[in-house]
């Protein structure tokens, strides 16, 4: 017995028919794009609209740009680099304030622009970064970025050495020698210079080295002074290895330390270098 269908539904089969070739061709690259690692490519036995979870998320919103920035900066790729510290820093992160002021400051990869590292620097030491409020003292000093101005540097230079940073203990050491934005006091120079010094600043063991050999803001030590250009001119800042040579060389006092450096040094004359 043959069964007879109405004309509607025989028109609409054989609509479905011609076209459905064509919705499968089309809808199914779809899902393939939109769905990852779908239940017919992989066998996993989850619903098809089931995105997991480690890529269901874009990179910007998954991962930390501080540590992407930091990481670009430290393999040289300084122009991703500020890609992503900038958009940690647009959110207040000092740390990426701070790195993103030293990318402009450098001029690695990214414009050099001195008013715009003055900018960053601004945004992370107010937030107390030590080092930024470090690198804004230095630009005051300088007049790079901002106008020249000694007394803000001290300010600045002031804020940090609270946090023990060396660089801004030198700094600071060498405004107050030079009376600058400070009065002139070489006590307090001194002072500054031996607290970077112990913490390895090279030009504050040199600078103080020199204090010592002169007298200047404490008592003239000969044996301190060979002590202080030694421990710079042993990692081969130069004026330092002039300095220790012209001690020796005039008799005033001979290094504590008689290693091969110190002799060294002796025998080499005003050719140190």
């Amino acid at each position: 017995m043959t069964r007879s269908f109405p004309a509607e539904l025989t028109h609409l089969a054989q609509g479905y028919f011609a076209i459905k070739d064509r919705v499968l061709n089309d809808v199914h690259p779809m899902i393939e794009n939109t769905i990852p690692a779908a239940p017919w490519h992989s066998g996993r036995q989850h619903a098809p609209w089931f995105v997991p979870p480690a890529r269901s998320k874009g990179p910007e919103l998954s991962a930390d740009p501080l540590a992407i920035g930091l990481s670009f900066k430290a393999s040289h790729a300084y122009a991703q680099a500020a890609i992503w510290l900038r958009k940690a820093a647009d959110h207040g992160n000092s740390v990426a304030q701070f790195h993103l002021g030293f990318l402009y400051a450098h001029g690695q990869d990214v414009f050099k622009d001195f008013v715009q590292a003055a900018f960053w620097y601004g945004k992370a030491a107010a937030q107390g970064h030590a080092g930024a409020q470090c690198a804004l003292g230095i630009f005051h000093k300088q007049g790079q970025g901002v106008a020249q101005d000694f007394a803000q540097a001290a300010l600045w230079f002031r804020e940090a050495v609270e946090l023990g940073e060396s660089t801004a203990q030198y700094h600071l050491g060498d405004l107050y020698q030079e009376g600058l934005g400070v009065p002139q006091n070489d006590t307090l120079a001194a002072f500054w210079f031996r607290q970077a010094a112990d913490q390895g600043h090279i030009a504050a063991q040199y600078r103080l080295g020199v204090m010592c050999r002169e007298g200047l803001g404490l008592p003239q030590d000969f044996a301190q002074a060979a002590r202080w250009l030694q421990l710079a001119a042993e990692q081969e800042y130069g004026p330092a290895q002039l300095e220790l040579t012209s001690l020796v060389q005039s008799g005033q006092n001979e290094p504590k330390s008689d290693s091969p450096t110190s002799l060294q040094f002796a025998s080499m004359g005003f050719n140190a270098a």
